[in-house]
């Protein structure tokens, strides 16, 4: 499935205007977390490592109170939705959007390659499938992430926010757009979110209590970027 397809299947699942909250979401959380830095008297790598750890804390917050006002659902659990396949993070679903959010380096580059990223890419196998295999289940769901880029050089900003698609294998990107250029190019295929039947709200998953967040080693990397950039 091309770059285009992919882009349309976004966009019937997710409104353009809770794909616009999306894009804010983003520096908002950058933002607080680099005041947070300051207050705690922090300056160079430190405010850095502690800018990203706490952003992606307070994103995380962020985007799950979305998806439920969006009429979204959220997952929190141990498992992918109808899966054996580990869950470490949580996922907004919007119809066959599992969308999860991670830090990069690099301009349209790859993300670390966590559990839940590496299950999340074997999930997109439903986008290189044959069509015309009848055992396709063209309504699967498929991993997205929202990727952002700090900016090594002002530590209350975004330097571009993107949408992924991981590849199977984990070694490409199967679809990578600015999520600024993904809004521009909505239009007719704009979707609704479709209400999740009353049984299927859990997708038979019981929510994790007590149980911090996780957090990959991009937020520990975030200092040493700062000394390549």
């Amino acid at each position: 499935m091309g770059h285009a397809a992919i882009a349309t299947l976004i966009r019937q699942a997710v409104p353009k205007q809770v794909m616009l909250d999306h894009a804010e979401i983003p520096g908002v959380a950058r933002k607080a977390a680099a005041e947070k830095a300051r207050e705690l008297g922090l300056s160079g790598r430190a405010a850095r490592r502690s800018t990203g750890f706490n952003a992606h804390l307070v994103m995380e917050n962020l985007l799950k109170d979305l998806c439920e006002r969006a009429g979204g659902v959220v997952i929190e659990d141990r498992a992918f939705p109808g899966t054996e396949l580990m869950l470490h993070q949580p996922l907004s679903r919007y119809g066959r959007i599992l969308l999860g959010r991670a830090t990069i380096h690099e301009r349209k580059g790859m993300p670390s390659a966590n559990v839940t990223r590496r299950n999340g890419a074997a999930l997109n196998r439903a986008l290189t499938a044959d069509l015309f295999d009848p055992s396709t289940d063209a309504s699967a769901p498929f991993h997205v992430l929202l990727l952002t880029l700090p900016d090594f050089h002002d530590l209350d900003k975004i330097a571009a926010t993107y949408l992924a698609v991981i590849a199977p294998d984990f070694n490409s990107l199967l679809f990578v757009e600015e999520i600024d250029d993904f809004i521009a190019g909505y239009g007719e295929e704009e979707g609704t979110i479709e209400p999740m039947p009353a049984d299927a709200g859990d997708f038979g998953l019981v929510p994790r209590k007590g149980v911090e967040p996780y957090a990959g080693a991009e937020y520990r990397a975030e200092g040493a970027a700062e000394e390549k950039a």
